[in-house]
């Protein structure tokens, strides 16, 4: 997947309100999650379910 294209998704995921960064070094991107203890299993649920739908549009 491209830089631009994980932007994008990036992007979207932020306008939703889910808590992710984009990032990368040396040539080596990706979208960050960090799910912790104050997090509800809910909210890894909406992060999935969304991750899934963006990638299934690729």
């Amino acid at each position: 997947m491209s830089y631009e294209k994980e932007e994008e998704i990036y992007q979207q995921m932020i306008a939703e309100g889910i808590k992710v960064s984009h990032r990368g070094a040396l040539g080596h991107y990706g979208i960050r999650a960090s799910p912790h203890l104050y997090n509800e299993m809910e909210d890894v649920e909406i992060f999935l379910n969304s991750l899934v739908d963006y990638l299934s549009k690729l």
